[in-house]
């Protein structure tokens, strides 16, 4: 017998199967327990499920950065924008972008130094690549899905595959823009094309149709997890030293403490970890049907103070700055500086970028 020992068996698919794992979207993502991640079927063509609203903890919302008057802390909001970087370290993985939280990202500026420097091409696939990709999170509950029927998910899809096109039906009948309200909200019936790009397939809503539903009671934000609250975002050094394929270690050689120099987090309490702290009773889950309730007319006041309308979203480019955009391409200014690939190529990229670092001081 050999005297040496191996560890192949039960480790090699395990191992390979780990390093996939660490580059899939939600290795980014603490999801709460018992909540499940959506995700659209390859080859499904339509899907049709709730977009329910969560209650916003974080005072830097990126849409309460646009508009002061929505997504503020305590107010229900239907998503939670972010952005990330892609193959970032030696094991190619997928992070959270720090600026989606107003913090500095060792990334997005080694790019705009390589720009100001005049030491790179702002459209060569290698700065491509460090561009900062928007998403967004969703609470849904999905309508006859396979995974996740009639439970809450959560949903982390791009802007551009999804987002978009959810704007332009808006803009073709505003009146829909109630559809994440609990009690006059509408399902979304979203309908889904295909795409190839390499050896990656993936969907892209075509349509999407809004269809009347029941109302939601308030209960049901018992189980709903804080969207503001669930992501993995490294510290600077941590992404610093993970960008650039070194270790944190001190001269001794051990692992340095990367928060030696930041502030702690505050511990936040979510209603959904409340209640795991409390004893488990034996109840049977209700079904989606019986969460909902009908509204008395006496209530309908009340309840529209707690799910507030969106604001028509062609009034975007009336920002924070006022009336008059200074972006010559009808972007936000200030806002959206790397959300698209014109900004790179820009005569006003570093002042819009600088306007952007200004507002989240």
């Amino acid at each position: 017998m050999s005297k040496t020992k191996n560890n192949f068996r039960g480790n090699v698919i395990n191992t390979a199967e780990k390093r996939e794992q660490a580059k899939s979207a939600f290795s980014y993502l603490n999801l709460p327990k018992g909540v499940k991640a959506f995700s659209v079927k390859e080859g499904t063509r339509k899907v049709t499920f709730d977009i329910i609203p969560y209650v916003v903890t974080d005072s830097r919302h990126p849409d309460n950065l646009i508009n002061p008057n929505i997504a503020k802390v305590g107010d229900l909001w239907y998503k939670r924008p972010f952005k990330i970087h892609r193959n970032i370290g030696g094991e190619d993985e997928t992070v959270i972008c720090p600026k989606s939280f107003g913090k500095p990202c060792p990334v997005c500026e080694f790019q705009k130094k390589q720009f100001s420097d005049k030491k790179a091409d702002p459209k060569s696939d290698e700065m491509k690549a460090l561009y900062a990709k928007p998403r967004s999170l969703y609470v849904l509950i999905p309508i006859d899905a396979e995974d996740c029927d009639d439970e809450v998910c959560v949903w982390d899809m791009s802007e551009y595959l999804f987002e978009d096109i959810l704007i332009e039906e808006l803009r073709d009948d505003p009146d829909n823009e109630i559809f994440p309200s609990l009690e006059e909200g509408k399902s979304l019936e979203v309908t889904f094309k295909w795409e190839t790009l390499g050896k990656n397939t993936y969907p892209k809503a075509r349509k999407v149709k809004f269809v009347d539903r029941e109302p939601y009671g308030e209960e049901i934000l018992d189980e709903v997890p804080s969207l503001d609250e669930i992501f993995k975002v490294l510290s600077y050094k941590e992404l610093e030293s993970k960008f650039n394929g070194m270790d944190l270690e001190d001269e001794a050689g051990g692992l340095r403490d990367i928060d030696e120099d930041e502030e702690p987090p505050v511990e936040r309490k979510s209603r959904r970890k409340v209640r795991e702290e409390e004893p488990e009773k034996e109840v049977e889950k209700p079904s989606r049907r019986s969460r909902r309730k009908e509204v008395e007319p006496e209530e309908e006041e009340e309840t529209l103070k707690r799910a507030p309308r969106s604001k028509p979203v062609q009034d975007k480019e009336e920002d924070v700055l006022g009336k008059k955009n200074p972006c010559p391409h009808g972007f936000v200014y200030g806002v959206d500086n790397d959300a698209h690939d014109q900004c790179y190529d820009c005569d006003s990229f570093d002042d819009c970028y600088d306007q952007n670092r200004a507002m989240k001081k």
